[in-house]
């Protein structure tokens, strides 16, 4: 409480009655009913980041710099990766312990900084862990010259099938 809110509370004999660190905003009604137009004016869009997935071998790469370029020219900070690179928006390489598309991506849709993501797939890695997001904004199929793992018999078909699940 202070009795002048002109000057700092430890200048004017106020007393601090309660912190809240952790508002519980949505828990009351009328903040239940303001939520959405709270969250509409505080992001952009529905609060995805545009992923493109893109498939093939080097030439899969090459578009995906291309890409990452042009987003970035349009102030978007994107982020490649494929199963054993991954390039950060200031297009250098960010290291990774791990040789995992699946797991890159994960890492990445957890970092505040991604604002848009390419996936270069390169492999037949998704068969086997399944995707690791549930939409695609864009895929683009550049050539079908990725390598199986040891012992898939699957084919580059069941890999297109599941990419396009999430379109």
């Amino acid at each position: 409480m202070s009795s002048d809110i002109t000057k700092p509370w430890y200048e004017n004999g106020a007393i601090i009655i309660e912190i809240n660190y952790s508002p519980a905003y949505g828990d009351e009604y009328i903040s239940k009913e303001t939520i959405k137009t709270f969250l509409t004016d505080l992001m952009d869009g529905d609060g995805r980041i545009p992923i493109t997935v893109i498939v093939g071998n080097e030439d899969a790469m090459d578009r995906a710099r291309t890409l990452q370029e042009q987003a970035l020219q349009n102030n978007i900070k994107t982020f490649i990766t494929t199963h054993n690179q991954t390039i950060a928006d200031n297009q250098k390489n960010r290291i990774m312990t791990f040789d995992s598309l699946y797991k890159r991506t994960k890492a990445l849709l957890m970092d505040k900084d991604v604002e848009g993501l390419i996936l270069v797939v390169q492999n037949y890695e998704l068969l086997e862990t399944g995707l690791p997001i549930d939409n695609i904004d864009k895929l683009i199929i550049v050539n079908e010259n990725i390598p199986k793992l040891s012992n898939n018999d699957k084919d580059f078909t069941t890999l297109i099938s599941l990419l396009e699940s999430v379109i």
